[in-house]
């Protein structure tokens, strides 16, 4: 008996990465499952697609995913005021 991979393992795969983050503060499982549940929606519309290319196709969207994290959506979240910090503590020289 073969194993197939079908459209629902990835998606569970994805939820179970992104349960994950939950225990790890830097946002990298996040974007491996939401790689792996945007590959569970492509095997849903294309079931023959080859494992290699879901692998591959898995691999390439998780590090789109995390290049778009840190490139323009991390810097935007970062808070650069100076409120509650120290006269000292706020010094730029």
């Amino acid at each position: 008996m073969e194993f197939e991979l079908l459209y629902w393992h990835w998606i569970v795969f994805g939820i179970a990465l992104i349960c994950l983050e939950i225990f790890v503060p830097s946002f990298t499982f996040l974007w491996f499952g939401m790689g792996a549940i945007l590959i569970g929606g492509i095997t849903l519309v294309a079931p023959e697609l080859p494992f290699s290319w879901q692998v591959f196709l898995w691999a390439l969207s998780s590090g789109v995913f995390t290049v778009l994290w840190f490139k323009f959506l991390k810097p935007m979240s970062q808070d650069k005021t100076l409120a509650g910090l120290s006269l000292e503590a706020s010094r730029i020289d």
